[in-house]
């Protein structure tokens, strides 16, 4: 490997380190820290996470039991986690619980932070929708309690890209708010706070409850990012990150729409002639779908654009397909026009060895 190619490909890692936001929260995905006993797939604990009220708990469908135990989770049919295996559980209600973490460093006075998670309910039990999710972002933590209980103070929304209500049952939704940093903030708290689902909780029958999964919480500093696009004849530089526009699949499907594709032939063309550049092709969705899913359908839609290159010539030792999902989206996702945005295919530009 020669010094230049070491240079470019550290120089990339750097890049894409930095196109992808660092999650402040503490063990977002709940992944460290955890137990399997043996017994069950309830974990009693992670790390940095501890419950304010009520008893939170956390699942792993993949804790190993023994011969003796009975699983937990068969007969309610429990989702695996969004990503990685662990995931966080808890009621909601007008007195309800909370689960409460740190952050990895102070928020900034006047940066703007977009705090995520994704979300579901149960299939069997307690799946009555919501209209949103609370969270505290303060300096301070919350007295922690055993009890079940209502915490009134003024609370972050987090909702769906719709703003309908939050109760899917087979796909972990994304839920979101922006939040402009009043300096200092090192904990986050989730649950039902006073201001949360007033209304919902007013109109609800006898027997409707909701239990709430919840998988990767992060609170990321918002930048929109605007990308070129690739125009044809365009002289690829190394380190080029480039958008191609007027890139159609079927709709839902990762098949490409023409047979024949201007954009395309032209980067075949322009590859062809250029044998030393090497292309990164990713594939990349918006938010509306569970992780695993978008990340395969983007890899698809990635792997069918460089199959329409090899078609027309371009070597596959100049082609690689990679499929981002909703990873590395470039803008919002509350709009039909923003989510069009996040749904793209790039290339990223290197000399081969």
């Amino acid at each position: 490997m020669t010094t230049r190619t070491l240079i470019y490909i550290i120089s990339l890692g750097l890049l894409q380190n930095a196109l992808i936001a660092q999650n402040l929260v503490k063990n977002g995905s709940f992944e460290e820290g955890f137990t399997c006993d043996g017994t069950t797939e309830i974990i009693k604990e992670v790390d940095t996470w501890i419950a304010v009220a009520g008893s939170p708990r956390f699942f792993n469908l993949k804790c190993p039991l023994s011969k003796e135990s009975k699983t937990y989770v068969q007969g309610k049919q429990m989702p695996s986690a969004n990503t990685g295996d662990v995931y966080a559980a808890m009621g909601i209600d007008v007195e309800g619980e909370y689960l409460q973490s740190e952050l990895t460093k102070p928020l900034e006075k006047d940066k703007i932070y977009v705090v995520k998670a994704r979300v579901r309910v149960p299939t069997r039990f307690c799946n009555t929708a919501i209209d949103e999710l609370g969270v505290v972002l303060a300096a301070q933590p919350f007295e922690v309690t055993k009890d079940y209980r209502k915490i009134d103070t003024t609370s972050l929304k987090l909702k769906n890209n719709t703003k309908t209500t939050i109760g899917q049952t087979h796909v972990w939704e994304e839920i979101s708010v922006k939040y402009i940093g009043q300096g200092g903030e090192e904990y986050i708290t989730i649950g039902n706070f006073s201001d949360n689902n007033r209304e919902n909780f007013a109109i609800r029958k006898k027997g409707e409850c909701t239990y709430l999964y919840i998988d990767d919480i992060s609170v990321e500093e918002f930048k929109e990012i605007t990308l070129k696009g690739y125009s044809k004849g365009q002289q690829l530089k190394e380190g080029d990150r480039l958008v191609l526009k007027n890139i159609e699949f079927v709709p839902g499907l990762a098949a490409l729409n023409d047979t024949t594709n201007a954009t395309l032939n032209a980067l075949a063309k322009t590859l062809t002639e250029k044998t030393e550049v090497a292309v990164e092709v990713s594939g990349h969705t918006d938010n509306t779908s569970d992780a695993a899913i978008s990340q395969k359908f983007s890899q698809d839609r990635a792997k069918a654009v460089v199959d329409y290159l090899l078609s027309k010539g371009v070597a596959a030792a100049q082609l690689k397909a990679v499929g981002k999902g909703s990873s590395m989206n470039i803008a919002d996702n509350d709009s039909e026009n923003n989510r069009k945005k996040n749904n793209r295919i790039e290339i990223r530009v290197s000399l081969k060895e």
